[in-house]
């Protein structure tokens, strides 16, 4: 019963007013498909860092994806239902923008690490973020790709001038799309993170696609449930091989502290470098960091005070305030520009920052 008065009142709402549900679904539609862009480099970072070749395949692929998926569109435009075909469409978008987090993390984990790619031969690790990028985004891509020029059709159809419905579709249709990349850099990656980033989007289309189908409309509310379950209560680990005892992702990186031969270790993005050691029965990491030991020696009077700056997981902060460097400092300060670092280095690591301020 519930379901049925909900496809009423979309049926309703959906044909009150057909030009400006169109432009509102073109917005969206712009907007989801460059949260699916720039929330796709988030996803790929932890297997290929977040250098310039990521940005670019993934921008690249999305285009492809775009151009591919207007081309699509001039064939299924000649169709008699246009309708049902842009639900489809939108529906397919939904179920393809889901589908990225999981299918990135799946097959991202299964690639040979960075380190091992990095000792042969580093071009072949640039050419599998790309294929990755190529085969997670080309469905979602052209899927959007579908849905601009369907409009155009439909509301060509339904009386209104193709030539000022395309311009101003488009117009509305890269509004979107700036709001979508603002929205996901300042407000949503921040906030809520990447997998629901995904999830939201995905929900949203299915949505879309509920208002605009007339037959197929309980199947897409059905999914529409589906979609935002799955993805609320499954949540892909994007690391294999290694135990992970806390993972973050903040606007600056992907934050993941790792178990090793028994001790902690704090690593960035793809993990390349190691950026804190927490070794619980001593403050002596046996790496570079006990070099710092020696800062004291340098100093021609004790009692002065020592900046820290980079605190990421509190090695060096610790080195000097449980050691004899302790004697030499009247004042430590730590400075961190990442919070979530830092909250991480609390949760695992020392809950007052081994007594510095930070």
């Amino acid at each position: 019963m519930l379901l049925f008065v909900v496809k009423r009142q979309l049926n309703v709402f959906f044909m009150s007013s057909l030009r400006w549900h169109a432009y509102a679904i073109a917005f969206l539609s712009g907007a989801s498909v460059m949260v699916a862009e720039v929330a796709a480099t988030r996803l790929l970072i932890p297997y290929f860092g977040a250098s310039l070749f990521v940005w670019t395949g993934t921008i690249s692929v999305i285009l492809a994806a775009l151009s591919f998926g207007y081309a699509c569109a001039a064939k299924h435009a000649k169709q008699d239902d246009i309708r049902e075909v842009l639900a489809r469409a939108t529906a397919a978008a939904s179920i393809a923008t889901a589908f990225i987090p999981y299918g990135v993390h799946w097959i991202g984990s299964n690639l040979p690490t960075w380190r091992d790619v990095q000792a042969q031969d580093a071009s072949v690790w640039l050419i599998f973020s790309f294929l990755l990028a190529l085969l997670m985004l080309l469905p979602a891509g052209a899927a959007y790709g579908l849905v601009s020029p369907l409009l155009i059709e439909l509301l060509g159809r339904n009386g209104h001038h193709p030539g000022s419905v395309a311009g101003n579709l488009f117009a509305i249709s890269t509004v979107g799309c700036i709001v979508g990349t603002v929205a996901t850099g300042f407000i949503l990656l921040p906030f809520i993170g990447t997998h629901l980033t995904y999830a939201l989007v995905a929900v949203m289309m299915m949505f879309i696609a509920a208002a605009m189908a007339k037959k197929e409309r309980r199947v897409f509310l059905i999914a529409s449930i589906i979609i935002a379950a799955t993805m609320f209560a499954w949540r892909p680990s994007p690391w294999k091989g290694t135990v992970t005892v806390f993972q973050d992702e903040s606007p600056y990186q992907t934050i993941r502290i790792i178990e090793n031969n028994g001790y902690e270790q704090l690593v960035f993005n793809e993990g390349l470098g190691v950026q804190s050691v927490y070794r619980p029965e001593t403050p002596w990491t046996g790496a570079y960091w006990d070099l710092f030991a020696a800062v004291p020696a340098w100093r021609e009077k004790s009692g002065q005070q020592g900046l820290i700056i980079g605190y990421a997981g509190g090695t060096i902060a610790r080195l000097w305030s449980q050691t004899e460097a302790k004697d030499s400092f009247a004042h430590i300060q730590g400075v961190e520009i990442d919070k979530r670092v830092l909250a991480a280095s609390r949760r695992v690591f020392s809950e007052d920052d081994f007594g510095i301020n930070v």
